[in-house]
């Protein structure tokens, strides 16, 4: 073979395994990154399932929610009725008073005239 047909086929092996090199370095690489970048996600996925958890742990059922409404509102409207009632009994006791005071202030009157 001639040297220069010799130097060139070498020149072309050498560059072929050059690039052969680099691009298998570059795919490692990536597939470094990618298990990297998929590690990470892990961990944020776990992270973020952690904190799930805990709020559901945490939070309360709509349905033990309208329960203890219902039951707060009944209260509520049991109190009030009483408050309504005991008001009613002491007005009733208020004009009875009043009234007492009144016609005791009249037959006093009433005597003194005569």
């Amino acid at each position: 073979m001639d040297v220069d047909l010799q130097w060139l086929v070498r020149l072309g092996v050498t560059i072929a395994l050059g690039g052969l090199t680099i691009l298998s370095g570059t795919f490692w690489r990536m597939m470094a990154v990618v298990r990297s970048v998929e590690k990470q996600a892990k961990d944020d996925d776990r992270d973020l399932h952690k904190c799930v958890d805990k709020v559901q742990d945490e939070a309360v059922k709509k349905s033990d929610m309208d329960s203890l409404v219902g039951r707060l509102s009944g209260d509520v409207h049991e109190i009030r009725d009483e408050f309504r009632r005991a008001n009613d009994a002491t007005n009733l006791r208020l004009d009875a008073l009043l009234n007492a005071i009144a016609n005791r202030n009249n037959n006093h009157k009433g005597g003194s005239n005569d």
